[in-house]
């Protein structure tokens, strides 16, 4: 077998580092290499991609890059996914927790990644069907996009997910009130599979993108345009669930962190576009509100603005 392991990277990246990785590069990053690639590297801008979309998309642009341009990659039996600032930490799989290692120890994680030997993921691979992280333990999924991300967006891709074949929505119901939350884009599947991945998720986040643009263009009332496609965690971890219910056997591995610059305040503010008023309230006005506003009363308040009834203690 031979897997290969892929880095999104929408920043600069030691090279040394990732030297045994295919390095993806989206966003502002690809004018600064294109011109340098080294044989492992690659830009989303060659080939069937949405790089212009990136400030939506984000690192689904390098997925979809090898999604779409698979014959790029047809020797390859298994596709690996991590970004640039976190990868798969093999050198401690019996964790049975959300392992995340936390910058000051970015060094342990660096010499994790370092010390991978060739072999170690194909071994696993003959056992396991595929590789997910740790899964972080929430409340339930539902009240946790709710408390983190924009609960319309949720609301217009349970529409969505209603209206695909591919879907039981009783399924869709019951992972939303799971404890399993799967942050990031990350997971190392069977090509096959990977492509079946991404044959579940595209196709409903760009219907999911198009029914917010039009429902915003028809009544011009909503605040809300598409800001991201935080709605990606939900399609993932459906996907995952339903793995787990087929009885997939999956093989759960902690993550670690491989990025040890602080960003500076003004960085923060120019990546986050502070001039968008959603970055405001995200960076100095949410965090103030969460201190003195009590939970209960933020989610009731959203809930109704939302239009979507549900029990707050998540009893359904």
């Amino acid at each position: 077998m031979k897997e290969k392991l892929f880095v999104v990277a929408d920043k600069k990246i030691d090279k040394e580092l990732f030297k045994n990785f295919n390095v993806i590069y989206i966003g502002d990053i690809v004018e600064e290499n294109k011109n340098s690639l080294n044989h492992n590297e690659f830009c989303d801008t060659d080939g069937i991609n949405i790089h212009n979309k990136y400030k939506l998309y984000k690192d689904l642009c390098g997925i979809y890059y090898i999604y779409k341009n698979i014959e790029k990659f047809a020797e390859y039996d298994y596709i690996g996914i991590q970004i640039n600032t976190t990868l798969f930490n093999f050198s401690d799989t019996s964790n049975s927790k959300f392992a995340y290692i936390e910058n000051k120890n970015v060094e342990n994680g660096i010499e994790a990644i370092t010390n991978l030997k060739e072999d170690t993921i194909d071994n696993y691979l003959k056992t396991y069907d595929c590789i997910l992280p740790w899964p972080t333990k929430v409340t339930n999924v539902y009240q946790n996009y709710l408390k983190n991300h924009i609960i319309e967006n949720l609301g217009v891709l349970m529409g969505v997910l209603n209206d695909f074949t591919d879907n039981d929505f009783n399924v869709v119901k019951e992972y939303i009130y799971t404890k399993m939350w799967f942050e990031h884009n990350m997971y190392i599947f069977k090509k096959e599979k990977f492509l079946e991945f991404c044959d579940y998720t595209f196709p409903k986040l760009f219907e999911f993108e198009a029914r917010y643009i039009r429902s915003y263009e028809e009544t011009h009332k909503s605040i809300y345009i598409v800001r991201d496609m935080s709605i990606y965690k939900i399609l993932n971890g459906l996907y995952f669930y339903k793995l787990l219910k087929e009885g997939t056997n999956i093989l759960f591995v902690p993550l670690v962190n491989v990025n040890n610059q602080k960003e500076k305040l003004s960085e923060t503010f120019k990546r986050m576009e502070i001039g968008n008023y959603r970055s405001v309230n995200h960076v100095t006005i949410r965090p103030l509100i969460e201190r003195i506003i009590p939970f209960n009363m933020r989610i009731n308040s959203r809930y109704k603005k939302a239009n979507i009834e549900i029990n707050t203690k998540g009893n359904h």
